[in-house]
């Protein structure tokens, strides 16, 4: 079922959610917040955030994810709960100078990265960016799982 959201500016935002939580949700007063970053979210004063809402989280250190990265997307076939590691894995990646994940340049030579438990764990030195990435992506996958977003590999021409 998608619902819209009319802002103060005359933007029209569109949100999802499953019709069976349409009973749980109408009535209360939602809006449509920017964290500064890009990222929206659906709120209501006094109920928070409609994902936390819907699933019926309430603890501050569990958080809710979106699968597919859309947190418009509020069905809850794309609502996950996880520990706040895992949704730092799946947060988009910055930019940077490289264009893959955990990597960076140093001297001439590509260095690959990864934070875990919120501490840096050094993967090695590599020739190519490429082959950093593919260490970053073996480390996402060790650590973080299913939660993992992983660096595509742009193949040499």
């Amino acid at each position: 079922m998608e619902l819209e959201i009319i802002r103060r500016n005359g933007d029209v935002i569109r949100f999802s959610i499953d019709s069976e939580d349409y009973e749980k949700i109408k009535g209360i007063e939602w809006h449509c917040a920017d964290d500064g970053k890009g990222r929206l979210s659906i709120r209501s004063s006094g109920i928070g955030i409609l994902s936390r809402f819907l699933l019926g989280v309430t603890d501050s250190n569990v958080f809710v994810g979106f699968v597919d990265g859309n947190s418009l997307n509020c069905r809850r076939s794309n609502l996950q709960i996880m520990t706040k590691q895992q949704l730092q894995a799946k947060r988009k990646m910055q930019k940077n100078t490289s264009g893959y994940r955990g990597v960076r340049k140093r001297r001439e030579k590509w260095i690959a990265l990864i934070y875990v438990n919120q501490r840096e764990v050094y993967l090695g030195t590599f020739e190519s960016r490429e082959d950093a990435a593919k260490a970053y992506n073996r480390a996402a996958s060790k650590y973080f799982g299913k939660f993992a977003r992983l660096n595509r590999i742009k193949k040499e021409i």
